[in-house]
């Protein structure tokens, strides 16, 4: 006797590739809004890190003239206050870049930008 049809070991197999394809698509995407959560901040990070050292360069080479060359601390508290990790109300104008990414960023003495709960002053 010939008998044609997917045999039950087939079937079997099938769903149980199938059951694994699946499982491994949700794993995949619970976490995905977390990674773009992360991105983000992580780009908001770089744009700020990049404006800041912008700043201060330009602040440094503009008051080069002065008696003495100011410091990064000098500069930097013309838009942050690093004692109270706060940013200035005109902050996100004289850097360029988008409240929204200040409001996720503080900064050190230094300037090195980093990721915290910093404000904007009103």
């Amino acid at each position: 006797m010939n008998k044609k049809g997917i045999s039950l070991v087939a079937l079997v197999i099938t769903i149980i590739v199938l059951i694994i394809l699946t499982a491994a698509v949700i794993i995949t995407g619970v976490n995905a809004p977390q990674n773009a959560q992360s991105a983000v901040t992580a780009y908001n990070l770089q744009v700020v890190q990049d404006a800041v050292t912008i700043y201060v360069m330009n602040y440094i080479a503009d008051n080069a003239q002065a008696a003495s060359v100011p410091t990064v601390a000098t500069a930097l508290a013309t838009v942050y206050n690093t004692g109270t990790k706060v940013w200035t109300s005109d902050a996100a104008t004289k850097l360029g870049v988008s409240a929204d990414a200040l409001k996720t960023c503080i900064v050190d003495a230094t300037g090195k930008v980093a990721t915290g709960a910093s404000t904007i002053a009103a």
